[in-house]
């Protein structure tokens, strides 16, 4: 985990915040005020807490039109601000922004679980299935997985961003992908995890890094390595590396309609 300290800038925001609440009794959440005492105490706030904070300051950006946000305004202070100031106020945004972009560069590093040097996973990562996401759930493009917030995040920001570069670039619909996919190929990359990974990669890393590699494999044509096939058939049909091996997922490809940022 990055070290990632709140500033005091942002301390005073959230405290701030958690005395406006006080006073009027309303604005923000649980979440938000535990967030608001985990900054004012500039505790070392993990990496999934920052893409979490880096979600809602791009969710409640809208906010800062609402009446009541500023000073001299009917309505001062709006729920908005009170809720803005609770995560940090426009300092914690420009933090967050800049902690999330260091913490996705370190996890770019990973560039396809394929290149990085393995080693048989030790007993404690041996892990088979969960009551929660069952055997077969990464079999299609929106088998039933569950994850947190904050990977939901990622992996629909990664698709939403991947997606602009490839239209901005005039590529074709078969370098597209969607949020189920990335869940998919994710999902897949957490469980080989519990086969072989190297030692000190943890197991988000090692499945971040397999979504990195299919997002290179879509937007390129071919992957990085050779060996890397295992989720050819989670490839949109016209893809040259489509994989007819599992017919359930080209009938999702080509029955469904293409939605990029689903």
């Amino acid at each position: 985990m990055s070290e990632n300290i709140p500033t005091d800038a942002m301390a005073s925001n959230a405290e701030r915040g958690l005395r406006l609440r006080r006073e009027f009794g309303r604005g923000g959440t649980a979440v938000g005020v535990a967030r608001a005492r985990d900054i004012s105490n500039k505790k070392n706030l993990s990496d999934d807490t920052v893409l979490r904070m880096h979600s809602f300051f791009s969710r409640h950006e809208v906010d800062k039109q609402g009446q009541g946000f500023n000073a001299g305004e009917p309505g001062y202070p709006s729920n908005g601000l009170i809720a803005w100031l609770l995560w940090g106020g426009d300092s914690g945004k420009t933090w967050a922004e800049s902690k999330r972009n260091a913490i996705m560069r370190e996890r770019e590093k990973f560039s396809t679980s394929d290149d990085l040097e393995k080693a048989p996973a030790p007993p404690k990562d041996r892990i088979s299935g969960s009551s929660k996401n069952p055997e077969g759930s990464a079999s299609g493009s929106r088998g039933g997985i569950e994850f947190t917030e904050s990977i939901k995040n990622s992996l629909r920001l990664k698709a939403k961003e991947h997606n602009e570069r490839m239209s901005s670039r005039g590529r074709p619909t078969s370098t597209r992908t969607n949020y189920g996919v990335l869940a998919s190929v994710y999902r897949r990359g957490a469980g080989a995890y519990s086969t072989s990974h190297r030692p000190g990669v943890s197991r988000g890393a090692w499945a971040m890094a397999r979504v990195n590699a299919f997002l290179y494999l879509l937007s390129s044509g071919r992957p990085k390595n050779s060996n890397y096939i295992t989720d050819n058939d989670l490839l949109p049909s016209g893809h040259p590396k489509h994989s007819e091996s599992k017919k359930s997922m080209n009938k999702v490809w080509q029955n469904s309609p293409f939605n990029p940022l689903v």
